[in-house]
């Protein structure tokens, strides 16, 4: 029976709004609270960013492998053929929502459910590369940028794409924190396998 009450407890706490939005009693709900003020709009802009930084990034990318091909060239290929066309896709539709703003909550809830997939490629990446080592070459990782990527897509899609009835609850509205809890580890495990892999190279 206790162990009943307590269950009933957490579940009714985790899901009351209330408990959720209550300002001033933890720094990171205010941060989170803070951030459902910013308009739709601004999330559009970063959007239609984003899209341009990957396409500029990953469209470069593919164009260096093409003048001048490296072993992993095929592996960038295949992750531009997916990326280019997503990043198209994401920055026409945010272009054309901040026109009209009937758009805007339905284009940012597609965007929520692309960007999702798209962190949980990242973040099976991640694992492959701290599993397996960083490719041989010319590859870079900033840390951070990874983390941000994860913990920002995983926002879009707890405020956007969620159905309304349920952005309330504990369990998504805290989504972007658990998110970037499970991607700085990876984060900062992809970069220090990079370093290891670059003191075994020059140590041999």
């Amino acid at each position: 029976m206790r162990c009943q009450i307590a269950y009933i407890h957490v579940y009714s706490t985790l899901c009351d709004p209330q408990h959720v939005r209550r300002p001033g009693t933890n720094p990171l709900r205010t941060l989170l609270t803070k951030i459902d003020t910013l308009r739709p709009k601004v999330f559009l802009w970063a959007n239609l960013g984003l899209s341009a930084f990957v396409a500029l990034a990953h469209g470069g990318a593919l164009l260096a492998v093409r003048a001048k091909p490296i072993p992993d060239a095929g592996a960038i290929e295949r992750i531009a053929a997916v990326s280019l066309p997503l990043a198209g896709l994401i920055g026409c539709s945010a272009a054309a929502a901040l026109f009209w703003k009937p758009l805007q909550s339905l284009t940012l809830g597609f965007h929520g459910i692309v960007l999702a997939a798209a962190a949980m490629f990242e973040l099976a990446w991640g694992v492959s590369l701290v599993l397996n080592g960083v490719p041989a070459g010319n590859f870079s990782w900033s840390v951070g940028l990874f983390s941000a990527s994860v913990c920002y897509s995983a926002l879009v899609l707890s405020r956007f794409s969620v159905p309304t009835q349920y952005r309330s609850s504990a369990l998504v509205y805290f989504i972007p924190v658990v998110a970037l809890a499970i991607a700085v580890p990876l984060d900062i495990g992809v970069f220090v396998r990079g370093v290891q892999q670059v003191a075994a190279h020059f140590g041999a």
